[in-house]
């Protein structure tokens, strides 16, 4: 009985709605890309249980690693289809492609690369091509060796750097260029040229299907279990007249791409991106892919400039933003209609109900959103609607049931945008207050609790953090007298933060 309160889930029905509402974030047939446990069971849970929006695929990126996983998810369930994924089970069972190296000086798919940024490389390259005829056709190649010369001659049509790199490197070898009375030195200056270009196409872009489909040849360098993709930067190609109408919202018409690039830092993928970018090159752009917005940056494979927001997931799609002041471009009505109108809270606003650590951490997502799409409606010059947004968010998650987090700083900085300065600086306050006694409640720790406070200063860092989040933002905001109040407590507590934690 003591315990009870502590412990009373009546009248919370977070996680099932929570799961309703990222599937019905997604249009038919989406492909939802997930990665922990609380973004992903309860969403099983009610297509398994009550058969909510079956049409949709959860992908689980924690469990892509896995050659059974990968397995169910080429394989149809209910209304949704198998994924186009292309990898059969001995390219990818275990102990095989678990992980490949990006590599962009492979000598791979050169062609392909050239055709993909043939504006950067053409008018070069033909001058060489040009240079090396003139020089063959003083030599006797095309009276001695009228085969390999026609085949120079047809390069010219359907050019392939590397062919006539080789072709290049053979016809200047000591043997053949004494016998055919080879210009050597003009030969050389060419070759030199052309082995500068060669370097810098392997570099360049690459199909990714063409990409993905390569790591899955069996090239004698895979011999070792070295795997590797040649390229780090990548091409999706978009053909307009095969896109349906939900790809490119009309209001995003103007920012349409007629091709998705990006580009990758990492040095080696593992299976579950190499699952996924598999995926997304052979999907042609036929189902809505999606990330979560519970995913971490780290799997987004550098796609964010072709992110679409639409509810609580990001959508990949051939439109590109490249100073927006969101992770992807929101979709405004379609987001309004989502949150304001047709999103199940679960109870969030329900009096006395109990908030463990899990529920807390997805608010985070939930006010994020709202802050979102308040923000993205002040752009739009919509300052009424960008107010009843954040109103809305409050009523579903007030402080009584939801007590601030890191969440509530972005629904503050929407107040101050939308000129509710009252409010704002009344939830500064509050959250000042609650940072406060959190940062005190540590340091009294440090003095009984040795074990406790030793865990603490990630958190202890992150509440000073919050403080001069807060602090900032008053400043930019010209609420001085609250930003040299925030700068005192922030000196404050930095302070202690070196006292206690710098040792």
């Amino acid at each position: 009985k003591e315990n009870w309160d502590d412990h009373d889930r009546s009248h919370r029905y977070t996680a099932p709605a929570f799961a309703r509402n990222f599937l019905n974030s997604c249009l038919p047939g989406g492909i939802m890309f997930t990665n922990g446990d609380n973004d992903t069971f309860p969403l099983w849970y009610v297509q398994e249980v009550e058969g909510v929006r079956t049409d949709v695929r959860i992908v689980n990126l924690s469990y892509l690693t896995a050659d059974w996983y990968i397995e169910q998810m080429k394989t149809t369930f209910y209304d949704s289809k198998a994924l186009p994924i292309s990898m059969t089970r001995e390219q990818y069972e275990q102990g095989r492609r678990d992980y490949a190296y990006l590599v962009d000086n492979a000598g791979v798919l050169l062609k392909e690369k050239y055709q993909l940024n043939k504006g950067k490389y053409e008018t070069e390259l033909m001058d060489i091509y040009t240079n090396l005829m003139n020089i063959l056709d003083a030599s006797l190649l095309p009276k001695n060796h009228a085969k390999d010369y026609n085949a120079i001659e047809a390069l010219k049509n359907n050019m392939d750097p590397l062919r006539l790199y080789g072709y290049m490197r053979t016809v200047s070898s000591a043997e053949i260029a004494g016998r055919i009375n080879l210009d050597e030195e003009a030969m050389k200056v060419e070759i030199g040229r052309m082995d500068r270009m060669v370097k810098t196409i392997d570099a360049d872009f690459a199909p990714l299907k063409e990409a993905v489909a390569f790591l899955m040849t069996e090239d004698p360098r895979f011999k070792q279990g070295q795997y590797f993709i040649p390229a780090k930067k990548f091409v999706i190609p978009v053909d307009s007249a095969k896109l349906a109408d939900w790809v490119v919202p009309a209001e995003f018409e103007e920012a349409r791409a007629e091709e998705v690039r990006f580009t990758l830092s990492e040095t080696v993928l593992y299976k579950n991106l190499l699952t996924v970018m598999d995926l997304m090159g052979n999907n042609d752009w036929e189902r809505p892919i999606y990330y979560s917005t519970t995913v971490s940056s780290e799997n987004y494979l550098n796609l964010e400039d072709f992110f679409i927001r639409e509810g609580m997931a990001l959508r990949v799609a051939p439109v590109q933003f490249n100073n927006s002041n969101y992770l992807g471009k929101v979709s405004t009505g379609q987001m309004y209609t989502k949150l304001m109108e047709e999103f199940d809270w679960g109870g969030l606003d329900t009096p006395g109900i109990y908030m463990d650590e899990n529920n807390l951490r997805m608010t985070i997502h939930y006010r994020y959103a709202f802050s979102v799409l308040s923000g993205a409606l002040r752009d739009e010059g919509k300052l009424d609607s960008a107010k009843a947004v954040l109103d809305e968010c409050m009523l579903h998650m007030p402080e009584e049931t939801v007590p601030y987090n890191a969440g509530i700083t972005p629904i503050i900085q929407g107040y101050f945008g939308v000129g509710d300065t009252a409010t704002a600086n009344a939830m500064v306050v509050k959250y000042e207050k609650k940072l406060e006694s959190e940062l005190d409640y540590y340091k009294i720790l440090s003095t009984s609790k040795k074990f406790r406070f030793s865990k603490s200063g990630g958190d202890f860092l992150a509440a000073v953090r919050d403080i001069n989040q807060l602090r900032s933002m008053c400043l930019g905001y010209g609420e001085i007298e609250a930003s040299r109040r925030l700068e005192e407590k922030l000196s404050n507590y930095g302070a202690d933060y070196e006292r206690l934690f710098r040792y």
